[in-house]
């Protein structure tokens, strides 16, 4: 486990906006700890039951204010709080990889422009983690709604997916 440092303002700020953000869209969440590690590649996160986990490299960055982040630190700390939310329902303990790095980078994508509007002011384009994995998951969500995976009903499926327990989860992403 990393050694945790204190992160600076903003970054702390922008991860209970993005926990703000995740409770109003897609399920009650608690805002997670917020801590800088060495250990954690530049320009990654990482989640665990109550912490987001961002690049000590990646201080400097978040001791600017949100503005001024790139977009993909934005898109990654949402990406980090989606986790939480699976975590929170013991979703991860399924130990299915792709379902859950699918699901949740798809709905961050789904959640991008949003996002980014809110925290920069503008969109922005941002590479897609795990593309493979997020194409099977708009894959599933247009099977299972019979619509395009850039509807609104694709989209919904994919975010009741993020917050759906195991069993359900698990069942669905199979369709």
């Amino acid at each position: 486990m990393p050694a945790c440092t204190p992160p600076p303002p903003p970054l702390a700020a922008v991860v209970a906006q993005a926990a703000a953000f995740v409770r109003a869209r897609v399920a009650p969440i608690a805002t997670p700890t917020t801590c800088l590690a060495g250990d954690v590649p530049a320009g990654s996160g990482m989640a665990t039951p109550g912490t987001i986990w961002m690049a000590s490299s990646d201080a400097t960055i978040f001791s600017r204010p949100a503005r001024q982040w790139p977009p993909d630190r934005h898109i990654a700390v949402l990406h980090e709080v989606l986790h939480q939310v699976s975590m929170e329902r013991g979703l991860e303990a399924e130990g299915d990889m792709a379902t859950e790095e699918g699901t949740v980078e798809a709905v961050t994508h789904d959640f991008k422009p949003v996002w980014l509007r809110q925290m920069t002011g503008r969109d922005a384009a941002v590479a897609i983690a795990y593309p493979g994995w997020v194409s099977a998951v708009r894959r599933a969500s247009a099977a299972a709604t019979g619509s395009a995976w850039k509807s609104a009903a694709a989209r919904a499926w994919r975010i009741q997916l993020v917050a759906t327990p195991p069993a359900g989860r698990q069942a669905a992403a199979g369709r």
